[in-house]
């Protein structure tokens, strides 16, 4: 069973927020996230990130395994490893929140997109 996810927000390829980790739901990010864009602004990775964050807790509730990790961080190449940043059974979740779309990488799901996300557009 794939327990573990990380989600990423970021901006075309910039400004990458913070990682969201969960322990438990990792088989459901996508799902999760599918309920969550409505409440997270469009453009901007960094305030999407927060309340992709405050959703999961809402939802996730009573779940010891929230928490926050540090950015993705480039390698020499500028390529970001996922397996790397990854905290392995569903992966990493990667939101663009400029494209509305999320990538998956290094985990059970892992090429699996999601495209046209219903991101809030007014920042409400």
């Amino acid at each position: 069973m794939s327990y573990r996810a990380i989600f990423v927000c970021h901006e075309n390829g910039e400004e990458y927020s913070p990682g969201i980790y969960i322990h438990w739901g990792g088989n459901e990010a996508l799902d999760l996230l599918r309920q969550a864009a409505p409440r997270m602004h469009m453009y901007d990775a960094h305030e999407a990130a927060a309340r992709l964050c405050g959703f999961l807790h809402e939802k996730l509730s009573g779940s010891t395994g929230l928490a926050l990790c540090s950015p993705p961080r480039s390698g020499q190449g500028g390529e970001i490893d996922w397996k790397q940043y990854s905290p392995g059974d569903a992966g990493v979740v990667v939101i663009d929140v400029l494209d509305a779309k999320a990538e998956c990488f290094a985990g059970s799901l892992a090429g699996q997109v999601v495209n046209n996300l219903p991101f809030d557009r007014e920042g409400s």
